[in-house]
């Protein structure tokens, strides 16, 4: 059996909803041990958007597999004590608290550090902790928003839009993990801990930067294009049954217009350049949909691939679900529901996208119950007997 990359590295979990625990999640699915902490009788990100069947939110699902519950109130005296024994075996401490939340809750960089020196510290913000904005509220759309991105999204004309897709509260975490990794390579070497800041909109600027680095050095203000693009001949074509996506740029093109039998688009001086197959777009739009829109999909999808043409379907959720490719490379992945709850319904979650050949990752276990790790955690890292553990549950501390 193979060992996770991560395996020794325990993980104290303090982040809600989405943007934190999903680098979590990833450090998890490596192989690390990853402790959620929260208080006694839960956090309310467990009833988050849509639920699934055990009454926990889908979005809470995603953002918790592979991981350990433990509930503790460090506001008790004794709850404070228990956190500082958490931290010493901690290699990673991960949060993101509101503004100025870490510190008024104690559980600051400076404090972490006194528990355990070499501590590693993971922030994930909206804004960071510098700048005039650091102590301002964020969620994903905000800072797209802000970063210019969603200025450039929807159809020309059309007000602004954010895309379906929550992509920076996945992002952060993400270059969060990046940060985590270099800073345990770190460690290694000097044996010096350190703080990690991943601020979501650092994370969304570094996507969207195409709308300041043009204007900054071109003077070119970026503007809504629907599907189309300035980097590539690219657009959503209707099939007799369906929507294809087409992407076609420099030596593609060639190779399209001899798959439509249209060599004389290859000289047409409306199209020599991606540039200009931009710039005339409507027309070749045009032409695009004349020779797709009498075929079915995967017609359309079986021509495209034998002529090494970039493309593929609109898919919805059902179409996704059912995917050959996606069920393959492992990114569906079906679990049980915790405990045993609901036996022949299964949870559709997301799989690792990080493939390791020698310590591949691995969906393990959906998100805890409250509290459900208390006794092995307690008990069993810290020592602690079962009396202590049921007085620490008649005081509410855990």
């Amino acid at each position: 059996m193979n060992r996770g990359a991560l395996e020794g590295i325990r993980v104290l979990d303090l982040g809600r909803f989405l943007a934190a625990p999903w680098a979590g999640v990833l450090m998890a699915e490596l192989g690390a041990e990853v402790i959620r902490l929260e208080r006694p009788g839960g956090e309310s990100d467990r009833k988050l958007g849509l639920t699934a069947l055990d009454g926990q939110g889908m979005s809470f699902h995603v953002a918790n597999l592979n991981k350990k519950a433990i509930t503790l109130d460090i506001r008790q005296p004794r709850g404070w004590d228990i956190l500082r024994r958490l931290v010493g075996y901690s290699d990673i401490v991960l949060e993101n608290f509101s503004p100025g939340g870490a510190e008024l809750a104690g559980i600051s960089y400076e404090t972490m550090q006194e528990m355990r020196s070499d501590i590693i510290y993971v922030s994930v913000s909206g804004f960071g902790n510098s700048g005039p904005y650091a102590q301002r509220l964020a969620f994903d759309p905000i800072v797209k928003a802000m970063s210019g991105t969603m200025s450039i999204t929807g159809f020309p004309g059309s007000p602004p839009a954010r895309d379906g897709s929550p992509w920076v509260d996945f992002v952060t975490p993400t270059n969060a993990v990046v940060g985590a990794l270099a800073a345990l390579y770190h460690r290694e070497k000097t044996g010096e801990g350190q703080m990690i800041e991943a601020a979501m909109i650092d994370s969304a600027l570094v996507i969207a930067c195409r709308v300041f680095v043009d204007y900054m050095v071109r003077g070119v203000v970026r503007e809504q294009m629907g599907n189309q693009s300035p980097y590539a001949s690219q657009n959503a074509y209707q099939t007799r049954d369906g929507w294809m996506f087409l992407a076609t740029i420099q030596a593609i093109w060639k190779r399209f217009c001899r798959l439509i039998e249209r060599d004389d688009l290859v000289t047409d001086p409306r199209f020599e350049t991606d540039a200009l197959r931009f710039e005339n777009r409507a027309e070749l739009d045009q032409i695009i949909q004349a020779w797709m829109g009498d075929k079915t999909s995967e017609e359309v999808s079986r021509l495209l691939e034998k002529a090494r043409v970039p493309h593929g379907p609109v898919n919805d959720g059902p179409k996704v679900a059912a995917d050959p490719h996606f069920r393959a490379r492992e990114m569906i992945v079906e679990l049980d529901y915790p405990g045993g709850e609901f036996p022949g319904k299964k949870l559709a979650v997301p799989g690792v996208p990080i493939k390791l050949s020698k310590t591949p990752g691995k969906v393990k276990s959906p998100a805890p119950k409250v509290g459900q790790d208390n006794e092995a955690i307690y008990c069993g890292l810290l020592g602690l007997s079962r009396a202590e553990l049921d007085e620490l549950r008649a005081e509410g501390i855990v």
